[in-house]
């Protein structure tokens, strides 16, 4: 078989690819390995992270799927988001004003989704107040390279049964706020829709799909 690639070009190799030929990634991993290795040798010694590969070779391989619809742009976005990074001593007066003000918020909460005791009780009240009236709150993570998982802490847990939000999972921050922007640009409304459209991937922006068919 690999006597077959080596009469094809790299270009030629990835268009099989695309078309479902699966060895042909076996075929450049091997046929790039040592340069990985020698490149990840030197980008470890001006600062690099050496847990990005394993022994010097790609670790996670994503495939792409072929293209089956027409691609389409959109232009109209809807700025009306807010990040709002809890630290500790953060006061609850704040929310009022950012559910007032802001369509869409997105929290990064501590660990992998919890949210202070001083907050939760405003919390409550605000989203109890704006409930069906287009407000979304998005929960997140400060925790670099892990995705959100609020059922780990007790407060998140409790919130996420109470209320309707969406939860990032491993969805980087760049990508909810522009996801969100663009969702609420199309006029999208209500939170069915809305968590629908959320969770389907575009891009590869979340991959982390089995808990979402978990918790349906």
């Amino acid at each position: 078989m690999a006597e077959w690639y080596d009469d094809l070009t790299d270009e030629e190799i990835i268009i099989q690819i695309r078309q479902g030929d699966n060895p042909g990634v076996d075929y450049l991993m091997e046929k790039y390995k040592n340069l990985v290795r020698k490149k990840a040798r030197a980008l470890y010694l001006i600062g690099g992270d050496s847990d990005d590969l394993m022994e010097g070779m790609i670790v996670r391989y994503i495939k792409e799927p072929p293209c089956s619809e027409s691609v389409c742009f959109s232009y109209d976005m809807k700025d009306s988001v807010y990040v709002l990074k809890l630290i500790p001593g953060m006061h609850a007066s704040i929310l009022p004003y950012l559910f007032m003000h802001y369509d869409c918020i997105v929290i990064e909460s501590f660990g992998v989704g919890g949210i202070p005791n001083t907050l939760v009780q405003e919390f409550y009240r605000e989203m109890k107040e704006w409930e069906g009236k287009g407000k979304y709150v998005v929960m997140t993570t400060q925790v670099a390279n892990e995705g959100s998982n609020m059922t780990v802490y007790e407060v998140g847990k409790r919130v996420k049964q109470d209320f309707k939000l969406l939860e990032a999972y491993d969805m980087t921050l760049e990508a909810v706020i522009t996801k969100m922007m663009w969702l609420m640009g199309r006029g999208q409304s209500d939170y069915e829709g809305m968590k629908r459209e959320f969770y389907t991937e575009i891009n590869h922006d979340i991959l982390f799909t089995k808990r979402l068919e978990r918790e349906g």
